[in-house]
Parts: C-alpha cells; sequence; structure tokens
C-alpha cells in the first residue's frame, strides 16, 4: 500500500497563489532585463541539478538570474541561501558546456527581487562562484 500524502484544500490554494506570483515575477523581471538593455536567451531553464529563472546577454556578459518575489521586501534579502547558488552555479555549467559560442563570455549571477508597489531590485553581481556576496 503506497502511502500519500494529503493535502488540504487551504495548502493548495495558497500553492497556487504562490506560482501565480512566482510566474508574474518572473515576467515583470524579464520585462525589466529588456528594458535596460538585456537579451532573454532562454528561461526556466533546467538542469539535471538546478532550474535557472532567467539567462541574459549584454554584449559579452551572460547573466544567471535569480528572481525571488516576496509581499514585504525586507524579508528578501536572506531568500536565497549559498547552497541554492551553488546549486545555480552547477546548472550555469551545465548551460555553458552546451553552448559552444558563449564559452569566451563573462559570468555574472544577479537577483532580482520583486515586491508589490516597489521597482524590481536588480542585484548585480550578487553571488560569486567562491561563495562571496
Amino acid at each position: 500500500m503506497s502511502k500519500r500524502k494529503i493535502v488540504s484544500n487551504d495548502a493548495l490554494q495558497r500553492r497556487k497563489k504562490a506560482q501565480k506570483m512566482g510566474h508574474l515575477a518572473e515576467w515583470l523581471a524579464r520585462q525589466y532585463l529588456r528594458l535596460t538593455g538585456y537579451k532573454i536567451q532562454c528561461r526556466n531553464w533546467r538542469s539535471r541539478r538546478e532550474e535557472i529563472d532567467i539567462i541574459a546577454r549584454r554584449g559579452k556578459v551572460i547573466v544567471f538570474v535569480e528572481v525571488k518575489a516576496r509581499s514585504d521586501m525586507a524579508a528578501i534579502d536572506s531568500s536565497i541561501s549559498t547552497y541554492q547558488w551553488r546549486r545555480i552555479c552547477s546548472a550555469a555549467e551545465d548551460y555553458i558546456s552546451q553552448h559552444a559560442a558563449l564559452q569566451n563570455c563573462h559570468w555574472r549571477f544577479d537577483a532580482i527581487y520583486i515586491s508589490p508597489w516597489s521597482w524590481p531590485r536588480h542585484r548585480r553581481d550578487h553571488w560569486r562562484a567562491g561563495g562571496a556576496f
């Protein structure tokens, strides 16, 4: 007999709302990047290790972007763990290895934070592969 986790209707509604907010936040982040001169290369790119929300390019710089949406901007700053960044970095290595034309580009790991009634907060070079912020 298999064990099935029973999820309440309330929990399903919260999950749907969070997914909807996440999709909207990623759309807003893509629009913001386009308006600031980036070309979107890919969205929701998945490797066997992790998903990268947005991969964008401006000139010779490839930007791997993590998007976070929170109802309060104060709660956003600690929303991406070092573990998550390391997984994103591994996925970025997979992406670059599959796109030979990009191997001479510089990489950067950015975060875009979305909160209601606020402009998107774009943290450029938010994380480095060495782990330092």
